[in-house]
């Protein structure tokens, strides 16, 4: 493809690439007025005809400054429109892809590299599950450009005293979970000591701190959940995929990653199961598939799920039809539980420590309670313990017995 384009020729040739993507028309409407439109005005006022990655940043970063902290969605927007424009300038293609986070630096080649092989090591050597590779690779991110930041071009002359300061300066970004960091740090030196690629050792400047006091976050009652699932309509498509997805997470307890993740394949029609692999913790888990939730999956699968070749049960009603993200799962709960009238400051995980409490009402052992829930350890359960206050008075011990010398106390 050429390098060099007009850009209303670009705009042309990308919403023409659009449309064979089968792009829906309203998305169409909202890429042309709010996206390639702004562009285009942007290189008109600078006299610019021909278009230019130079010039499309410094739009961006303009119209950053003005609409990114009060028209986040707007910014988007204009965001995405950029980067198909660039991308299609660049290939001569469009794939569907998620942006990286506005204002994303790469480091240097050789931390790049060393940041990638610490990926590599987490999910081959330790069997780390994506979302814990996820975390630890952004921690590491942070500390190799504190470290480039501070004139650092490798790991040569790094010292105790830049691990000790990197914490300083982190530490008001993550007030109440630096433990995620120093566990971040921690298996990041793991990974230098055993590929001798320090001259030090990190972890010695990672003491642990106190646990943070943590909030008790109740589940929902029975009686909650099933006034959520009531009020949903199952009579449209929608309703049929949101129906069947949060009464997935009401009478399994999954967590929503795990929804949002579920395959076809996953379900077991004929012995009545649902086998997966957890993204959190990498351990398998089969659950009983119930009648209910058994035929509200296939009532959607059937009449509500478009019908393309995603692996994933629960996707995208409109194109392009990807699986709906754990973040999707999340704004569908609070939609419902407005509609039920009920204030919508919770998430997903209440549907989880809900199950777990109820079955610890019913007197189900923790150990069975943690299997269920697919636990790596048994002390994950013990919070639902707490927010047990029947069984919690069984425990309470009286004070009869004890001697009390003032008058005022008898």
């Amino acid at each position: 493809m050429e390098k060099k384009i007009k850009l209303s020729e670009l705009i042309a040739k990308t919403e023409q690439k659009l449309k064979c993507l089968d792009y829906a028309k309203k998305s169409m409407i909202i890429y042309h007025y709010v996206g390639f439109r702004p562009i285009e005005h942007y290189y008109k006022s600078q006299g610019v005809v021909y278009y230019s990655p130079d010039s499309t940043n410094k739009f961006l970063v303009q119209s950053f400054n003005r609409l990114g902290t009060k028209n986040r969605n707007r910014f988007s927007m204009i965001r995405k429109a950029a980067a198909l424009l660039n991308e299609f300038y660049e290939t001569g293609t469009l794939k569907w892809h998620r942006l990286s986070r506005w204002g994303y630096v790469p480091l240097l080649p050789y931390f790049e590299k060393l940041k990638s092989d610490f990926s590599l090591y987490m999910s081959k050597d330790c069997q780390f599950s994506s979302s814990m590779i996820i975390g630890h690779k952004i921690k590491c991110h942070h500390f190799l450009s504190f470290l480039e930041q501070n004139g650092h071009i490798d790991l040569s002359r790094v010292t105790l005293k830049d691990v000790s300061n990197f914490l300083l300066v982190i530490a008001p970004k993550y007030a109440k979970s630096m433990n995620q960091i120093l566990t971040s740090l921690r298996c990041f030196g793991y990974f230098l000591n055993e590929k001798k690629l320090s001259p030090i050792d990190i972890t010695l400047a990672l003491r642990g701190v106190a646990a943070p006091h943590r909030k008790l976050q109740p589940g929902f009652t029975k009686e909650e959940a099933e006034k959520i699932i009531a009020v949903i309509d199952c009579s449209t498509p929608q309703g049929k995929r949101d129906y069947a997805a949060l009464l997935l997470a009401k009478n399994t307890g999954l967590r929503r990653i795990d929804i949002s993740n579920l395959k076809l394949n996953e379900i077991d029609w004929n012995n009545r199961q649902i086998r997966l692999v957890q993204t959190k913790t990498g351990v398998p888990l089969a659950l009983p598939l119930e009648a209910e939730v058994g035929n509200a999956i296939a009532d959607y699968i059937l009449n509500a799920r478009p019908s393309v070749d995603s692996p994933f049960v629960f996707i995208r009603l409109l194109k392009p039809f990807i699986k709906i993200t754990p973040g999707c799962l999340a704004y569908i709960l609070k939609h419902y539980m407005k509609a039920a009238g009920m204030e919508a400051h919770t998430r997903m995980h209440a549907f989880r420590r809900g199950f777990g409490t109820q079955m610890l009402a019913l007197e189900i052992p923790l150990p069975t309670i943690s299997s269920i829930l697919g636990h790596n350890n048994i002390d994950s359960a013990k919070p639902y313990l707490a927010t047990n206050l029947k069984q919690l008075q069984c425990c309470a011990i009286g004070l009869t017995d004890i001697p009390v010398s003032l008058e005022a106390l008898k």
